[in-house]
């Protein structure tokens, strides 16, 4: 007697669902990001669906993953938001987690890192030198998005995709955070510097100095911040 074989006759749609609902989210952290959702604020499901063009159902598995990054939260009875402004205490906390992980994910990534992915980041570097003038605040964000970026590669470079979504999450409610109000940002010449630092690290296979270019990074970009926000 034969086995019985599993059923895949929904793989493929299960699939193009998930890769539906990713779209959705990254979407949804772009209009955070860029001021179209205000912080704090409550989020319409349908109206959301109808802007993106899809059915509500990839916009609330979006929202429960980002609710699980921190960038949203779920109000019983009322739905979802938009999570407040951080705390400078929540922040501290924060930026304290991120010089645990981050180094952690340089110097994983170094030592796994090929030409690709070098490149990639010299990539990235050159799309931040393209708007490190930051005039004005499209420019400005341009330059905070190539940021974002350049952590993101880093981390998914890693191989350590718990890692990963844990350094991507905190990467994303800081760049919430300096994108409140229209913060100006006056530290692009000294990150783009320390970029590039990180990146001379990866392109000559140093492992521990990448590890210690991006502590170096996270500390002073933890100072940076604290004097933003006493401003």
């Amino acid at each position: 007697m034969s086995e019985a074989q599993p059923d895949f006759s929904n793989l493929n749609l299960a699939a193009r669902r998930s890769g539906l609902t990713g779209q959705v989210q990254d979407a949804l952290v772009d209009m955070m990001l860029e001021g179209f959702i205000p912080d704090d604020a409550p989020i319409r499901i349908d109206a959301l669906a109808e802007a993106l063009g899809v059915s509500a159902t990839p916009v609330r598995e979006a929202l429960a993953r980002l609710e699980g990054l921190g960038l949203v939260v779920r109000e019983s009875y009322k739905g979802y938001r938009t999570a407040p402004k951080l705390s400078r205490e929540e922040l501290q906390n924060l930026m304290e987690v991120r010089r645990l992980l981050e180094p952690e994910a340089a110097r994983l990534a170094c030592e796994k890192a090929d030409p690709a992915l070098v490149r990639e980041l010299e990539k990235v570097i050159r799309d931040q030198e393209s708007a490190i003038n930051l005039d004005g605040v499209a420019e400005a964000r341009a330059f905070m998005r190539a940021d974002q970026r350049f952590h993101r590669v880093i981390h998914a470079g890693s191989g350590n995709r718990f890692l990963a979504s844990a350094a991507d999450a905190l990467g994303g409610n800081v760049q919430r955070w300096r994108h409140f109000k229209d913060r100006i940002v006056t530290d692009a010449a000294d990150s783009l510097e320390e970029h590039k630092r990180i990146l001379e690290c990866f392109a000559a296979g140093d492992a521990a100095g990448a590890e210690a270019a991006m502590t170096r990074h996270i500390d002073n970009l933890s100072q940076r911040m604290a004097q933003e926000e006493e401003a």
